[in-house]
């Protein structure tokens, strides 16, 4: 006992002596000091606490250490990242929807990634404290110290002056706040303040449908979300709405949908030492399509099995835009047809598995509108309310550009309920006068001509004029008409046949087509014609009427009568002749369309 005390005594002496001399020579001296310490059963951590009780007493204060740069652990992938291959049901959805959608969340939960994790620094009062974690204590105020200290096996984590305080199983928080009470019994005018240092190591196993199941190494501060990424990801065969936690006997059913979109119920469980994650394979799912923000097949939820329409068009994020929408309903009955219903006022109707929402907008109809267009400088679509008027649309000349035409533009109008279209004309020169203010209608189209439009209109127009004046002119009034109420008849079976239809047709179609398409017409296809050739008259061309048409001569007329029905007879054709071939009806064909006699 005696010696104990004077080496206590050696000890305190080489400190001050320490303090004076330097580090170099404590060395050289205390090691005597020390092996003889070790003899005599003291442990280095009571001689260390001799040490800081040295200190204290004289008056020396340990200056606390410099903060530890934060560090970083990454957790790589076990397995190597690969592309997403579409499964079957993606496809088979995909074509019944009739768009290409995709299962949900997969994109970010199904590939795996490296996970980042500080491994100093704060934490947060709900971390939950282990074996291996190491706790800083600081004193500040009479007793200026550091102290690490790692929790040990017991669960327990022992300071110098203080007892034991249980860390092992309870949240930082409350374990800062028991520790920040023994400082203040314990020491005088002094505070301590307790962060966390290094993070532990924790061993987690994952299993089911991810890339690489296996055990993995990770810290304190890991989720369920980083066990995944480092096992490779969840395979489009696996289930996000229905990962289970293992823990001392207990299961922890996780939705990563929570996850993914978020919300006040977002649950991303913090893995504990010993934890089994567990991937089941993919539940049942329904398909979202048409206008929403997120078209996708989503999972259904584990426990219900059932989704109601309003809650899976909040998970596609809702409609694109406010509006009204039809929401339908295609479901596949027991023998395998499939059928549409409606439930776009059925919010809370379920769904079960395999069956897919379609939501289309109702009415894509825009009122109340003025379309203004060509040369202006601001064209556009503008409120009917506003621009009632052409003048309110076209009040001056300033909203012209420089190349409009102002003695030219349209009102293009359709009928909202015929949808004929009409163009009304105008000035635009008028209407800023204060003349030609039309009244403006829903959905009616303005258009401002340029100048080169309009040349361009009438290039088009004085071509087709001088098309017309030439059918009006020569080819039927001249020798074509002649032609074919002359000798030219001859030629109709023969060369002149090329006239009849080729130039001479011209002029059939053109003066003359008065005649043949106006009261000639009527005859050809009157009572006349219709009656007289197609008629009984027909009768007679192909029967008994065929000897009547050209008596004894129809066998000359395909004989030797054709020359008597090009000769002498085609005087009679055009003569008084022409009343034996059609009757009245031929009269009306000879009279207003091709008078012969004329």
């Amino acid at each position: 006992m005696l010696l104990r005390r004077k080496l206590l005594r050696d000890a305190h002496d080489c400190l001050g002596w320490i303090a004076r001399v330097g580090l170099g020579v404590m060395v050289a001296v205390c090691m005597g000091s020390f092996a003889s310490a070790q003899s005599t059963g003291i442990s280095p951590e009571q001689l260390l606490q001799l040490q800081q009780m040295r200190g204290s007493s004289t008056g020396a204060s340990t200056a606390p250490q410099p903060s530890v740069t934060p560090r970083e652990t990454i957790l790589e992938p076990t397995a190597p990242q690969t592309l997403l291959q579409r499964t079957p049901l993606e496809d088979i959805l995909s074509s019944r929807a009739g768009i290409r959608l995709q299962l949900f969340g997969y994109d970010q939960l199904g590939v795996g990634r490296a996970v980042t994790l500080p491994q100093v620094g704060a934490v947060q009062d709900n971390y939950i404290l282990g074996v291996g974690d190491e706790v800083v204590l600081t004193l500040r105020g009479q007793e200026n110290s550091e102290y690490r200290v790692q929790v040990d096996r017991d669960g327990n984590v022992t300071f110098p002056r203080l007892n034991p305080v249980s860390a092992a199983g309870r949240s930082f928080g409350q374990f800062r706040q028991d520790i920040a009470a023994a400082v203040k019994r314990a020491y005088v005018s002094t505070e301590g303040f307790v962060t966390v240092g290094r993070i532990r190591q924790i061993s987690v196993q994952v299993s089911g449908e991810v890339g690489s199941p296996g055990v993995r190494t990770l810290t304190g501060l890991s989720t369920v979300s980083d066990a995944i990424f480092v096992s490779g990801g969840i395979k489009k065969s696996g289930s996000l709405r229905h990962v289970e936690i293992h823990r001392g006997g207990g299961v922890i059913v996780v939705d990563l949908y929570s996850v993914l979109i978020g919300g006040a119920q977002s649950k991303n469980v913090v893995l504990a030492d010993g934890d089994k994650v567990v991937i089941p394979a993919l539940g049942g799912t329904i398909a979202v399509a048409g206008e929403v923000r997120r078209p996708g097949i989503y999972e259904l939820p584990a426990r219900h099995g059932s989704l109601s329409v309003r809650e899976a068009v909040r998970l596609a994020n809702g409609m694109v835009l406010p509006g009204a929408y039809t929401t339908s309903l295609l479901r596949t009955m027991p023998d395998g047809t499939r059928q549409f219903v409606d439930v776009s006022n059925l919010g809370n109707f379920s769904l079960h598995d395999g069956e897919i929402i379609l939501v289309k907008a109702s009415s894509n109809i825009s009122v109340n509108q003025v379309k203004l267009m060509g040369a202006v400088r601001a064209p556009g679509i503008v409120a009917l309310g506003k621009f009632k008027t052409l003048h309110d649309l076209i009040p001056s000349a300033d909203i012209m550009n420089p190349g409009a035409y102002m003695l030219l533009g349209i009102i293009d109008r359709t009928d909202p309920i015929t949808f004929q279209r009409s163009v009304i004309t105008f000035s635009p020169l008028h209407v800023i006068q204060g003349h030609e203010n039309f009244a403006l209608k829903s959905d009616d189209i303005v258009r401002i001509l340029t100048r080169s439009e309009m040349l361009h209109l009438l290039r088009l127009t004085s071509s087709r004029d001088a098309r017309f004046a030439t059918i009006q002119g020569t080819r039927f009034a001249g020798t074509d008409a002649s032609s074919t109420n002359g000798t030219g008849m001859q030629g109709a079976n023969g060369p002149g046949m090329q006239g009849f239809n080729g130039v001479g047709m011209q002029g059939a179609n053109g003066a003359g087509t008065q005649g043949f398409n106006g009261a000639g017409m009527q005859g050809f296809n009157g009572a006349g014609t219709q009656q007289g050739f197609n008629g009984a008259g027909m009768q007679g061309v192909n029967e008994a009427g065929t000897q009547g048409f050209n008596g004894a001569g129809m066998q000359g007329f395909n004989g030797a009568g054709t020359q008597g029905f090009n000769g002498a007879g085609m005087q009679g054709f055009n003569g008084a002749g022409t009343q034996g071939f059609n009757g009245a009806g031929m009269q009306s064909f000879n009279g207003a369309g091709v008078n012969p006699n004329a």
